[in-house]
């Protein structure tokens, strides 16, 4: 898929612990936060975070993929392009963390990130990521919202 022309992509993924966020069997994830924003922010072609807003996160549902429990997180961040994000996720440290996601995330079925293009300058909110979400989710990989292999495929 090309990207459209004055557009940046928006990612958004989901995931909820296995555990309480105080407890040590997911430290070495919850110690690192920081460290992975710091370090997304510093890859040439990031644009964008959004920080933790408790007001945008309590609009979640509180059912199915989406339900609200202090153990749900979320990313949502926009960036200039697939190769900016691509390198930030596969060829970085932060792959290292991706590939240990299962010790500290619980499974769960279908997608768990969203990919979709933005007018460069727009930052989404949590309720539009998740109105994105929930359209991959249902109609699979579309043009409005999709995984890596839809784009990079």
């Amino acid at each position: 898929m090309k990207q459209p022309e004055g557009h940046h992509l928006a990612q958004f993924n989901w995931a909820t612990l296995r555990y309480d966020v105080k407890d040590p069997r997911v430290a070495e994830f919850t110690r690192n936060i920081a460290r992975m924003n710091a370090l997304a922010e510093r890859i040439p072609g990031f644009i964008w975070r959004h920080l933790d807003d408790p007001k945008q996160l309590r609009r979640l549902a509180h059912t199915g993929t989406f339900k609200r429990t202090p153990r749900f997180t979320t990313t949502l961040s926009v960036w200039r392009d697939f190769e900016a994000l691509e390198t930030f996720a596969f060829k970085t440290i932060h792959k290292r963390f991706y590939d240990k996601r299962a010790e500290w995330f619980e499974p769960h079925e279908g997608a768990y990130h969203v990919l979709w293009w933005v007018p460069e300058g727009h930052r989404p909110t949590i309720p539009e990521a998740v109105e994105r979400a929930e359209h991959l989710l249902s109609q699979g990989d579309t043009a409005a919202a999709f995984g890596w292999r839809y784009l990079s495929g």
